[in-house]
């Protein structure tokens, strides 16, 4: 998904489906986050589980929830938008260096996540395949955590939308 900045723009064949695999890509990072920062931490401390593959198995179900959870709301907001509406987003998704930082390091977080697992869990533990993905939810919530800490000075702004829309009266 990561392309040079300073190329021609050529927009996707489909900005609809361009636009439904970037929510769904903030979804599975989103359900990573939420699993890493409450799922987790939940199981751990209140309900006491120490076994690692359950823990990979409910950071699992977290991002796939997370997924699941966009995709509908995705799907939802889709209704509202015409053609014109999807190629305006995946041309700005196109030129947001931040966006691309994030999924890129992501991406690789997701990547050496799922070796991880891979690696670790013993074949034909229970729900292995969940369990690999929550390894990859585990890499992707440090890769979204590296980016935010390694992040450029010109990407440390808040929501440039939300700012421009402050009062100055």
């Amino acid at each position: 998904m990561s392309t040079p900045m300073a190329d021609e723009y050529v927009p996707p064949a489909s900005p609809a489906a361009y636009v439904m695999w970037h929510i769904l890509e903030k979804g599975f990072q989103a359900g990573s986050i939420i699993g890493v920062a409450a799922v987790v931490p939940t199981l751990f401390l209140w309900r006491k589980v120490r076994e690692p593959a359950a823990l990979l198995r409910a950071m699992g179900y977290s991002s796939l929830v997370g997924v699941a959870a966009t995709g509908t709301l995705g799907a939802v907001k889709f209704l509202q938008i015409d053609q014109a509406g999807f190629e305006d987003r995946a041309y700005r998704l196109h030129y947001n260096a931040g966006q691309h930082r994030t999924d890129t390091i992501a991406s690789a977080g997701m990547a050496l996540g799922f070796a991880a697992a891979a690696l670790w869990l013993p074949k034909g533990a229970p729900s292995y395949g969940l369990a690999l993905v929550g390894g990859s939810a585990v890499g992707c919530a440090l890769g979204v955590a590296a980016h935010l800490a390694t992040r450029p000075e010109e990407q440390r702004t808040h929501n440039k939308a939300l700012h421009e829309l402050k009062r100055t009266d």
